[in-house]
C-alpha cells in the first residue's frame, strides 16, 4: 500500500468521524449562543460598566459561566410559568393575555399561528408520527415516504364513505418542510419501518439505511371490510316427482 492510498483512506474516515462530532458540537453552540446571549447582554449592559468595578470583570471574564446561569434561570422561569399556568388563578391570568393578544390587528395572526404550532407538537393533542407509509407521489409509479398524521376519517360525501388519512410528506434533506395530502387510507402502503429510522432514510437522502433494515415491501392499507346484511336463500318452487 502506498502513501497516497493510505493518506486517503485515513483521510475520508477521520471526516466521517469529525463530521457527526463537530456538527453536534457547532449545532448545541449556536443554539446555546442564540438562547442565552439576550439574557447575558442584559447582564453586561446593566452590572458590566465601569460603575461595578469588580462585578463588569468578572462578568466579562466568565461569559461561559453566567451564560449558563442564564440558561437555568431561564429554565426555571419556563417551568414557573407553566405551574402557574395549570392552577386555576394562573389560567385566568394566562387567559387574560390571550385575549389581549387576539383582539390585536396583524399581532393576532401571529399570536395565533405561533399558538397552534406549539399545541400542535407540545400540547396534548400534539402530532403524533404513528407509522410510515409510501404513496404514490408525485405520479403513479414513483413512491414517496411518508407519515400518517391524523387518524383516518370517513368522507360522508362519497357513497363508499372511504376513509381518508393526512400523510404529511417530508422533503430531503430536511423533513420539516414538504407537502401535506389528504387521501384515500386503500391508496396508502404500509411501511416495516420505523418513524426514526424513515428519517434517517430521508435526511440522509437514502445513503443511510438501518443496520436491520428489510427490503422494502408495499402492503396496500385496505380499509375496514363493510360487512353486507345476509341475502335469505332462495327457495325452490319445483316439486320432486
Amino acid at each position: 500500500m502506498n502513501f497516497k492510498v493510505w493518506f486517503r483512506r485515513n483521510f475520508f474516515a477521520g471526516i466521517l468521524v469529525l463530521i457527526p462530532l463537530l456538527g453536534t458540537v457547532a449545532l448545541f453552540s449556536w443554539l446555546f449562543d442564540k438562547i442565552t446571549g439576550p439574557g447575558y447582554g442584559w447582564l453586561l449592559n446593566r452590572f458590566g460598566n465601569q460603575e461595578h468595578e469588580i462585578l463588569g470583570p468578572f462578568l466579562r471574564e466568565n461569559q461561559f459561566l453566567f451564560r449558563f446561569v442564564v440558561l437555568f434561570l431561564m429554565l426555571g422561569l419556563t417551568v414557573l410559568v407553566g405551574f402557574l399556568a395549570r392552577n386555576i388563578a394562573g389560567k385566568r391570568v394566562v387567559r387574560l393575555g390571550e385575549t389581549f393578544f387576539e383582539n390585536v390587528p396583524i399581532v393576532n395572526r401571529i399570536y395565533k399561528t405561533f399558538k397552534q404550532i406549539s399545541q400542535a407538537f407540545l400540547g396534548q393533542d400534539k402530532i403524533n408520527f404513528n407509522r410510515v407509509v409510501a404513496v404514490e407521489y408525485p405520479r403513479k409509479g414513483v413512491y414517496a415516504l411518508g407519515f400518517v398524521t391524523s387518524p383516518g376519517r370517513e368522507d360522508k360525501r362519497q357513497k363508499s364513505a372511504e376513509r381518508l388519512v393526512t400523510v404529511l410528506l417530508p422533503t430531503t434533506p430536511n423533513p420539516t418542510s414538504g407537502s401535506l395530502v389528504i387521501l384515500p387510507e386503500k391508496e396508502t402502503f404500509q411501511l416495516d419501518m420505523t418513524v426514526e429510522d424513515a428519517l434517517k432514510v430521508i435526511i440522509s437522502g437514502g445513503a443511510v439505511t438501518p443496520a436491520n433494515a428489510k427490503p422494502l415491501a408495499l402492503a396496500r392499507v385496505e380499509p375496514e371490510e363493510v360487512k353486507q346484511p345476509a341475502q335469505p336463500k332462495e327457495v325452490s318452487s319445483s316439486k320432486a316427482v
